[in-house]
């Protein structure tokens, strides 16, 4: 088991680097708050889900489907917290790749971008 997690957290690692690279073009879903890269043969989904019995808590997940759309795995930040290379930065990763894929699937840059030009005109359009 511990090697699956071990992968998994490398998994985690890459894609987030990928992601801060801008290789990445993340994509809402019809479900609030799920955004996901499609890969050529696999689906990965990233989302956050308030812990049952606590509201102060949020755990964020992923989901990897195949081509068919079959879910392969789900697992969250505290899974991987028990992880050798991840331990207590599983969150980080997992909620900063969650923002950043939200940011890209939402146009967030360019939103900035065109408030930015707007903010720099004489006259602000209503």
């Amino acid at each position: 088991m511990a090697a699956y997690l071990e992968k998994q957290a490398e998994f985690v690692k890459r894609l987030h680097g990928r992601t801060l690279d801008g290789d990445l073009n993340w994509y809402k879903t019809e479900s609030d708050g799920v955004f996901q890269f499609q890969f050529p043969d696999y689906l990965v989904q990233v989302y956050q889900r308030w812990a049952d019995d606590n509201e102060d808590t949020v755990y964020t997940y992923i989901s990897i489907f195949n081509k068919e759309g079959g879910l392969i795995d789900t697992f969250n930040d505290t899974a991987l917290s028990e992880s050798e290379s991840m331990g207590a930065d599983s969150t980080f990763f997992m909620v900063d790749l969650y923002e950043n894929a939200r940011r890209i699937a939402m146009g967030m840059e360019q939103a900035l971008d065109n408030l930015i030009y707007i903010l720099d005109q004489e006259v602000i359009p209503d």
